[in-house]
């Protein structure tokens, strides 16, 4: 019987150890093991620019989209003081170049000439804008628009979105820029378009670049055949175009796991 009382005894206090032990982890382990730098008081800032992915059509309600869902989880953690969104729907990357840029004026597509001249920056959405808040990391998110409206992929898309980061990394930001997102209801050859473009933007901003594409494409798609890579059904908005509650969560999670104010 006294064997069994110094169990219970020596079980009991074990148990109070344990649960001592067992203490809540703080908000600082939190960030570390997300990887990033947390400094205590320091807060920072992000800006976003692009079209109506990042100004949040498709989420319901819009405090759903990626770009809110951001927010609400670096703010969260402590990281940063708030995003600036700049984002406007139908928006294609020469509303995003920086003030002063000079469109160009004859434009070759397919053997048609075409006056870019009207196209001129936003002065109050672009990556200057951006920039006037000083911000810690700009991410830019022109995914669909300009291929839809028929801009050349390197000379014009590709172009703008590498002036637009050069401009952020000279002012000493650390700049991201989202992938294509693939669309319905275009031509092969468009689809086509979005999906090599998709690779580039990989492949020239690497550990900058946010994949948006994989993750909502249809997984029934086949890049030898364009016409198949549309929008998952499960993540669209109904229109095509735009994903839903699902796919901006899905969209969030990418940058999340990107880290973005990690140091390198």
């Amino acid at each position: 019987m006294k064997q069994f009382l110094l169990f219970l005894i020596a079980s009991s206090f074990s148990l109070q150890c344990s649960k001592q032990t067992q203490r809540p982890i703080s908000l600082s382990n939190q960030i570390e093991a997300q990887g990033l730098i947390y400094v205590q008081g320091q807060h920072k800032k992000i800006a976003i620019i692009g079209s109506s992915s990042a100004y949040g059509i498709g989420a319901i309600p819009r405090d759903s989209s990626w770009v809110n869902r951001l927010k609400r989880y670096y703010k969260g953690l402590g990281i940063i003081d708030t995003i600036y969104n700049l984002a406007i729907s139908g928006t294609t990357t020469y509303w995003g170049m920086p003030t002063g840029f000079v469109p160009p004026k004859h434009v070759v597509v397919h053997g048609i000439v075409y006056d870019r001249s009207k196209l001129q920056p936003d002065s109050s959405h672009n990556i200057s804008k951006a920039l006037s808040f000083n911000p810690d990391v700009v991410i830019i998110n022109y995914p669909s628009n300009d291929i839809g409206d028929d801009y050349l992929m390197r000379e014009e898309y590709l172009f703008n979105l590498r002036t637009m980061c050069k401009d952020v990394l000279t002012a000493g930001k650390k700049c991201y820029v989202t992938t294509t997102q693939p669309r319905d209801y275009m031509s092969a050859r468009e689809k086509d378009t979005l999906y090599i473009a998709r690779d580039s933007i990989l492949t020239e901003y690497g550990i900058h670049s946010l994949n948006f594409y994989d993750p909502i494409v249809d997984p029934k798609g086949i890049p030898s055949n364009p016409t198949t890579l549309n929008i998952n059904p499960i993540y669209d908005h109904g229109d095509g175009i735009h994903v839903n509650n699902a796919g901006h969560n899905l969209l969030f999670q990418v940058v999340v796991k990107r880290k973005i104010f990690t140091q390198y």
